[in-house]
């Protein structure tokens, strides 16, 4: 996996090429798609799972490097799926 820019200066992962064509996902949505190649460039000191982590907003990149343990995140999880819970209703 690579990183590369389009003509247009937005960044994309290199997932499979070919002879006329690339197959690249934008980190921030998800999407993937063919672009041709000659409209693609390599993103020069940009590390492809730097990219990816730029996708994740900063209140949940917060979250997350604060959890030393599983359960910590599993905590987390639990509160955001469930809503504020009592400490007995979450461990019962």
């Amino acid at each position: 996996m690579r990183t590369v820019r389009d003509d247009d200066g937005r960044r994309y992962l290199l997932l499979k090429q070919s002879s006329d064509s690339s197959l690249v996902r934008d980190p921030e949505t998800g999407d993937e798609r063919h672009l041709p190649n000659d409209a693609l460039e390599p993103a020069e000191g940009d590390a492809p799972l730097d990219a990816l982590a730029a996708a994740v907003p900063e209140p949940a990149r917060r979250v997350v490097t604060a959890c030393h343990d599983d359960w910590h995140l599993g905590l987390l999880v639990d509160l955001a799926d469930r809503g504020p819970l009592a400490a007995r209703e979450m461990l019962g």
